[in-house]
């Protein structure tokens, strides 16, 4: 029972400081990347040496704590730099306490680090958020490739009895341990970019309420041309639904092309015309308008319909998504 109480205390003492870091990281990510790094290791290394100063001891000669979980989570959520900030200390204190276990510890804590490099490094490469399943994949892989350091342990008696007593219970604590820990961090990251996006979507909503009234009150209802009319939609619809570029396109006389009347580059802040388009090098576009007057294409590049205005206006770089809806005078 007492073991069970000791448990819990350590496991609320290092989610108290989890949280404080799922927390610190909102200001963190405001920091230049070396120096959010070094204090996300710094808190990480304070929280391994925590663990280990009150660890939970399973039988004579065998100690659980945390150090595997938290050196994972300080690499996976704050990069390898911070995984080896964290692990110091780990390391120091455990040759300090010496004991046939020493080498079979420092192995145990360059693996976690480079499963947890290898996990973090796939998920930036896949685009990937991490979960809990990869925390939990992570954590099974870990306890895996920790079997082979009981040969470090140079007594055959007490290996079978670390093997047999305290294996499951270590790996447990190192799936369960990533899973819940890792879970705060998560949890905290998913809040902040919800809250994000809410000011994002508010943000948004009062410009083109903004946009959509100027539209109405100072260039449409006006006594001016078309020319200019034209001109202040580009520049305010862009505005008005956040995209980069807003162009109108006008069909010549004899039906074979069109020429570009105006165009808003957003992120030129200019108007800016293109060379004409001619329909004989891309006939499905004229063919979709008249047909249903609106396309979209989410993937520009690849659409069979945009793709050929698109490799021949942006021949090096164009827009991700288009949008082409037909207008006609009057």
């Amino acid at each position: 029972m007492s073991a069970l109480i000791s448990l819990c205390q350590n496991a609320a003492l290092l989610a108290i400081g989890i949280l404080v870091y799922s927390f610190a990281r909102a200001s963190l990510d405001r920091w230049p990347t070396p120096i959010a790094t070094l204090c996300s290791g710094a808190i990480f290394a304070v929280l391994t040496l925590l663990s280990m100063l009150a660890p939970l001891a399973v039988f004579p000669g065998f100690i659980l704590d945390a150090r595997n979980t938290l050196v994972a989570l300080a690499t996976v959520f704050a990069g390898p730099l911070a995984g080896v900030m964290a692990a110091l200390p780990a390391v120091v204190h455990r040759l300090e306490i010496g004991g046939p276990g020493a080498p079979g510890a420092i192995y145990s804590l360059a693996v976690s680090m480079l499963l947890a490099w290898g996990l973090r490094h796939w998920a930036a490469r896949r685009g990937v958020s991490i979960g809990i399943g990869h925390l939990a994949s992570l954590g099974g892989a870990i306890s895996l490739l920790l079997l082979p350091s009981l040969f470090l342990i140079d007594d055959p008696e007490r290996r079978a009895a670390i093997f047999e007593t305290a294996m499951l219970p270590f790996a447990l604590s190192i799936v369960l341990g990533l899973c819940c820990f890792g879970m705060l961090i998560i949890m905290a990251d998913r809040r902040r970019a919800l809250q994000r996006e809410i000011a994002q979507r508010d943000h948004t909503l009062r410009r083109s309420q903004a946009a959509m009234t100027r539209i109405l009150q100072d260039e449409l209802l006006t006594e001016r041309s078309l020319a200019a009319q034209l001109r202040a939609i580009t520049r305010q619809g862009a505005d008005a639904l956040a995209i980069d570029l807003v162009s109108v396109w006008q069909y010549d006389d004899a039906g074979l092309g069109s020429q570009c009347v105006e165009r808003w580059d957003a992120g030129a802040r200019a108007h800016q015309r293109v060379s004409d388009a001619r329909f004989d090098e891309m006939p499905d576009i004229r063919q979709a308008l008249s047909q249903k007057l609106v396309h979209r294409a989410i993937d520009a590049r690849n659409d069979p319909i945009a793709g050929p205005y698109v490799a021949k206006i942006y021949p090096d770089a164009g827009p991700v998504s288009i949008l082409y809806a037909a207008i006609r005078h009057a």
